[in-house]
């Protein structure tokens, strides 16, 4: 029983940081674009 309990966690703490991983990866293209055009601007 702790066992399938064990793998359903990590199954699901693996999903987890997927989505982490995930939403990271886009905050960081979001933030680089508008860097990108604001430093392009103050230039």
């Amino acid at each position: 029983h702790l066992e399938v309990l064990k793998a359903n966690l990590h199954g699901l703490s693996r999903k987890n940081a997927k989505k982490g991983i995930s939403k990271l990866h886009k905050a960081f293209l979001y933030c680089t674009a508008n860097l990108g055009v604001w430093l392009a601007a103050k230039v």
